[in-house]
């Protein structure tokens, strides 16, 4: 159950904050970052600038901070947040753009130690989230209109004797707090934190493009590549895809559930294709997959006598 927002005062401005107490809620991610690269997929974050084009006049430029860029793991302090907010909104709660939450809950909750190596880490990833920038150029009707925002606003992590684990305070940019208002978000697997790099990012994109009304959907490869924001060489990428499908395949034949145990996926040449794992999926499989044997078949040239008989 979740308490109400208390209040305190800073300066003449009185700041109302959000206690994230609430238990059993659905994981959740904002549509947008599940669609575009805003977070780098490996440990070792970025700390060069990296474009991210969605079209000839739109693109996006991700500013890291002195720490680095995000990465995934560190999205996934902003991911709990969400989850939190949502949850109390749904069940009519009055929420705030500045969240309070015992450190120790959100670490346990996202998959994380609760040693002093994993506040050091957090420490970090807050430094990231607070310190790069997200810019975005779009050009429209001859007119270019370019802005920047960062992953959150404000932090603080605050110690006190009579409380075992510290206290988190998290200001949330007003790019998230809106996508979390209006709930632009999905609800992801309950497992979703024990993914990591390319794998997560991965199941983002088709998290994001095959829902429940969507039931098949493809993309080449240069392009999921593009979208997972990796800078592997392609052969490397390719081998890494293929391996994460092939084991999402064994796990549905083993009947192990996965992340991706809700999809039907295979990388036929440069494309991946994905369905939906029900009986409207599996027939879209097998028709694609007919096609394919159809048109790998050798078509041998007609015989003189047959031309001549068809001709009769």
């Amino acid at each position: 159950m979740a308490r109400r927002a208390s209040s305190e005062a800073t300066g003449d401005e009185q700041l109302e904050l959000f206690e994230a107490v609430l238990n059993d809620v659905s994981v959740k991610v904002d549509m947008a970052s599940l669609e575009h690269p805003l977070f780098s997929i490996g440990r070792q974050p970025l700390k060069v600038p990296r474009c991210y084009a969605l079209g000839r006049d739109c693109e996006i430029r991700i500013v890291p901070s002195a720490e680095g860029a995000p990465t995934l793991e560190d999205k996934d302090i902003l991911v709990y947040l969400a989850s939190q907010l949502r949850a109390a909104l749904n069940a009519g709660l009055k929420v705030s753009q500045t969240v309070h939450v015992r450190a120790y809950d959100l670490l346990q909750t996202i998959g994380r130690g609760a040693g002093g190596t994993d506040y050091k880490r957090l420490r970090v990833a807050l430094r990231r989230l607070r310190g790069t920038s997200i810019e975005t150029r779009i050009e429209t009707g001859g007119v270019r209109q370019e802005s920047g925002f960062g992953l959150i606003d404000a932090w603080s992590l605050i110690e006190q004797p009579n409380f075992h684990s510290p206290r988190l305070r998290i200001k949330l940019s007003d790019w998230l707090y809106r996508a979390i208002l209006n709930n632009e978000l999905l609800t992801v697997e309950a497992i979703y934190f024990t993914l990591q790099g390319l794998e997560k990012r991965v199941y983002e994109i088709f998290r994001k493009h095959l829902g429940e009304r969507q039931t098949e959907w493809h993309i080449g490869l240069e392009k999921l590549q593009n979208k997972c924001g990796s800078q592997s060489p392609a052969r490397r990428f390719r081998f890494e895809v293929r391996r994460i499908l092939d084991r999402a395949e064994k796990n549905r034949l083993e009947e192990v559930h996965d992340a991706f145990s809700g999809w039907l996926l295979r990388l036929n040449g440069d494309v991946v294709f994905g369905y939906q794992n029900s009986d409207i999926g599996r027939a879209a499989r097998a028709r694609d997959a007919m096609k394919v044997l159809r048109s790998s078949m050798p078509v041998s040239k007609p015989s003189a006598t047959a031309v001549a008989e068809a001709s009769a």
